[in-house]
């Protein structure tokens, strides 16, 4: 033993059980493989019984079987608390996962209701956003893909390519036609004025930049028709019904108003004001109307009668007409598809938002122009926010060739 080279004193030391405090100082064999190969060179070079080889190769596969369940018991940890980490991750309503979780399952449900909307008032609220839903949908299909969340991606992209398919036919136009040269047009600006709203001077503005041969207007009281009385000089034709509860109504126009009249659909109930005019020597109906706003289920009802009551007084006059209003709905819910179908009127191509006009990434299409077959919309365009809670709505018409 005391002739034993220093190196081969540590190999047998290894082979006795103490290899592990020889494999801390020396750091002699780090691996089984590499030990054994270094275990072969030095025999080669120093010489080895065959029992001190044995007890060196039982060290190696001693240490070695430690290191692999160490090796194994360290990757299970490490499994277990990334699993951890990701559960509490997907948990956590805070975290970006979270939220996009809560998020995608509240607008879910908001737009699942909307299809649900003649069961409660709520519901049909809940179906005027699919704009919304749609942009909403993609954005969160895009976080979770960048997330590498393959299924929750794959259904926010089929969410919102549900809410696109309801949105989509109201993106064409029913019967397009081109405006001819030469001509005529009539020029007709609506807005729901709001009947706090003091910012008349915005609305003149407006009225000398578009130069309107025709004007209607909502919520008018008696403040507004006071100021609206300077445009009797360049608008002498006019009905205005004004009143306190923010449903009055009024109309100016540049050429004269034939069999004008405000009409209920039963007493007590809001105005609608029908008049005749006349375009390129034809005659034609227009109809301005305000229905209640769908807030509970009394209103909503009352809704939905008034828009009723509307397309059979359409099909009784059996002649060209043009209805414009706040119609207090969005086109995709039945009571206007119902009044599309029921009065065999077409709607100009595209989503107008017009309401609320502070929050343009929550606006929806409240406001309208619908007209029978003979009429064409030429242009259909919204304005600026006059301080009111809807933008006013710009449209050209012109008669269909």
């Amino acid at each position: 033993a005391g002739s034993t080279f220093p190196t081969q004193r540590r190999l047998l030391a290894f082979g006795q059980g103490e290899g592990r405090n020889v494999h801390r100082k020396t750091n002699f064999f780090v691996r089984r493989s590499k030990g054994f190969f270094q275990l072969m060179n030095f025999q080669e070079r120093h010489g080895l019984a065959e029992s001190q080889k044995q007890s060196i190769f039982n060290g190696l596969n001693r240490q070695g079987s430690i290191s692999n369940s160490m090796s194994m018991r360290r990757a299970k940890v490490s499994e277990s608390k990334k699993g951890e980490r990701k559960r509490n991750s997907d948990s956590n309503l805070f975290s970006l996962r979270g939220i996009l979780n809560a998020f995608g399952i509240l607008m879910g449900m908001a737009a699942a209701a909307g299809f649900f909307g003649s069961w409660w008032w709520v519901f049909d609220a809940c179906s005027d956003f699919r704009v919304q839903y749609f942009f909403g949908f993609l954005g969160i299909g895009a976080l979770f893909a960048w997330q590498k969340k393959k299924a929750r991606a794959c259904l926010a992209a089929v969410c919102a390519g549900i809410n696109l398919f309801v949105v989509l036919p109201h993106l064409l136009e029913t019967n397009p036609q081109s405006w001819g040269v030469g001509q005529s047009k009539i020029r007709i600006l609506w807005w729901n004025v709001h009947s706090d709203n003091k910012n008349v001077q915005n609305l003149f503005d407006l009225i000398e930049e578009e130069s309107p041969d025709l004007i209607a207007f909502a919520e008018v009281n008696s403040d507004w028709k006071s100021s609206l009385d300077s445009l009797k000089e360049s608008y002498p034709y006019h009905c205005v019904e004004d009143r306190e509860d923010n449903f009055g109504i009024a109309l100016y126009a540049r050429m004269p108003l034939a069999e004008t009249q405000t009409l209920s659909r039963e007493p007590n109930e809001v105005p609608t004001i029908q008049t005749e005019i006349v375009l390129e020597e034809r005659a034609l109906c227009l109809i301005a109307t305000h229905p209640v706003p769908p807030v509970g289920s009394r209103y909503t009802r009352s809704r939905n009668r008034q828009l009723a009551w509307l397309s059979q007084l359409v099909k009784q006059m059996r002649r060209p007409t043009v209805i414009v209003g706040d119609l207090n709905t969005t086109p995709w819910k039945h009571a206007f598809k119902s009044l599309v179908r029921t009065a065999c009127l077409n709607r100009p191509a595209g989503v107008f938002p017009t309401w609320p006009a502070n929050f343009p990434l929550l606006a929806i299409p409240l406001d309208h122009c619908l007209v029978t077959s003979e009429i064409c919309v030429a242009r259909k365009r919204i304005g600026p926010n006059l301080g009111s809670d809807h933008k006013p709505l710009i449209v050209d018409l012109i008669w269909r060739k």
